[in-house]
């Protein structure tokens, strides 16, 4: 797919992968990008940073757990501008207390933002994208922990392996109707989240984690997701990304 003159539609955008991802989109030439995040702040802050480069950008404050408002944005943004690229990325990781000690709800949040809201975001997309009879590109943000059991964080290890067997399992839609989806699979990314483990710092489990492998830049990620966007002969596959470039823990 060539991104320049595309539409595109990125959850969590606000920081992290998800802006990374929009910057890049905005780089490449998309003609629009919705930045979309529960944090309308920062969602807009992202829009502004495209904006600085020329690039046009809508900001969104989007709880993606909120089937109506998230097809509503979706179904929006693909009758005002067209819809050709949709970058489901919104996640959240667990946090204090590690499973079993985890709460019901905390436990029912991750399984909403992590694997349903990227199956419904997948879901709403297509549709449209269906519709209009273009095809178009889906990528979803998963993580290595979709290929290794982890003692840690179970649960969200769960999600994230859920979202690479929906992602296979969506090959043969490219055949069907010309739309590819498919995954990343970054291993410790720099963004905020990190501290979320610990409550107010990385986790001991994940700061040992970071030392031994070191921590992906945010933008050495997206660069991946969009070399999976842009190459039309990848459909329901993954990139396990490997740490190229590290920071140091």
């Amino acid at each position: 797919m060539n991104i320049a003159g595309s539409s595109a539609f990125v959850t969590g955008a606000g920081s992290g992968i998800g802006r990374a991802l929009s910057l890049l989109l905005a780089d490449r030439g998309a003609r629009h990008v919705v930045v979309a995040d529960i944090d309308e702040t920062a969602a807009e802050e992202t829009a502004r940073l495209i904006a600085d480069n020329g690039d046009r950008a809508h900001a969104l404050g989007l709880d993606v757990t909120d089937n109506e408002a998230l097809e509503a944005a979706i179904r929006d943004t693909a009758a005002t501008h067209g819809l050709d690229i949709m970058a489901n990325n919104a996640g959240i990781i667990g946090g204090p207390p590690a499973f079993p000690a985890m709460t019901m709800p905390r436990i029912e949040q991750m399984i909403a933002v992590n694997l349903t809201a990227m199956i419904a975001g997948s879901k709403f997309a297509i549709e449209q994208m269906q519709a209009r009879g273009h095809g178009g590109a889906i990528l979803i943000t998963a993580s290595r922990a979709s290929l290794v059991p982890s003692w840690a964080d179970p649960v969200y290890t769960a999600t994230k392996a859920g979202i690479l067997m929906f992602v296979r399992s969506c090959r043969e839609l490219a055949a069907e109707c010309g739309i590819r989806i498919n995954a990343i699979c970054p291993g410790v990314t720099a963004t905020g989240m990190l501290a979320l483990t610990g409550g107010d710092q990385a986790a001991d489990w994940l700061k040992e984690k970071m030392s031994r492998e070191g921590i992906m830049t945010a933008e050495h990620v997206a660069g991946i997701g969009i070399g999976l966007i842009e190459d039309d002969g990848k459909a329901g596959d993954y990139a396990l990304i490997e740490n190229s470039a590290p920071i140091a823990a």
